[in-house]
């Protein structure tokens, strides 16, 4: 994704690139 994110992604729920 490459930005914070504070909502129950699906794997992962902080940041991700």
């Amino acid at each position: 994704m490459g930005l914070i994110v504070d909502v129950p992604k699906p794997g992962f729920g902080n940041t991700n690139d």
